[in-house]
Parts: structure tokens; C-alpha cells; sequence
């Protein structure tokens, strides 16, 4: 089901290209923007879906940018809800590869917590 963006927040994520930051902006209250640097590519990914499945968040769309660092342009999809949050990038129809939020401390979306 469809819902509003949370409030801004920072997340911080293991992955095999080293950890990684990303901010999330909200642009009214059905989309957004996440700013991430991942192996040293600064990315600026537009939020495009924010569902709510099983009570959990999840913020979706494209990591533009990442052709510079993967060769190719992924789906993410980040759930919030989760303890530590899961951001997973989708190629066709599997998933490419799962990143978990380091410090599993993400605060609260609704109120803006920053991490």
C-alpha cells in the first residue's frame, strides 16, 4: 500500500565496496532523493515508491550513477523497519545484493531521527 516519505534521515551500510552513507531528503510527501557515496561515486537516487507491506517501509527507485562503479543500474529497495535496516538492489527480477545498515540504531523516520 502506498504511503508518505518519512522525514529526513542518515543511514550508515556494510557492503563489499566498504561502508557507505546515505541521506535521505524528502520532496513533498510521496518522494524524495537519497545522496550516496559508495567506493568513492558520489550517486543522487530519486525516490519514486514509499509502500507499506507487513508494517514495514520500504523506499524505492533507480541508483543513477551507479554505472560508474557496477556497470549497470539497479532497482533498490530500502526497508526501514527492519533492526538493522536492509537496502537490496534488484536486477530484473533477483536480488543482486543485500547492504545492512552498520551501527542497526536507525532512530525513528517520523521524527526525523538522524543517525
Amino acid at each position: 500500500m502506498r504511503t508518505m516519505v518519512p522525514r529526513a534521515f542518515d543511514l550508515t551500510f556494510s557492503s563489499e565496496d566498504g561502508p557507505y552513507r546515505i541521506g535521505f531528503e524528502p520532496v513533498g510527501e510521496w518522494d524524495g532523493l537519497i545522496e550516496a557515496s559508495i567506493g568513492g561515486v558520489a550517486m543522487r537516487w530519486s525516490v519514486d515508491s514509499a509502500e507499506q507491506e507487513d508494517g514495514a517501509v520500504l523506499l524505492g527507485g533507480m541508483t543513477s550513477g551507479s554505472w560508474q562503479l557496477w556497470g549497470r543500474v539497479f532497482w533498490f529497495e530500502l526497508r526501514l523497519d527492519d533492526r538493522p535496516a536492509i537496502i537490496r538492489y534488484w536486477d530484473d527480477r533477483f536480488v543482486w545484493r543485500e547492504d545492512r545498515q552498520l551501527d542497526g540504531e536507525f532512530g525513528s523516520p517520523e521524527t526525523g531521527t538522524k543517525c
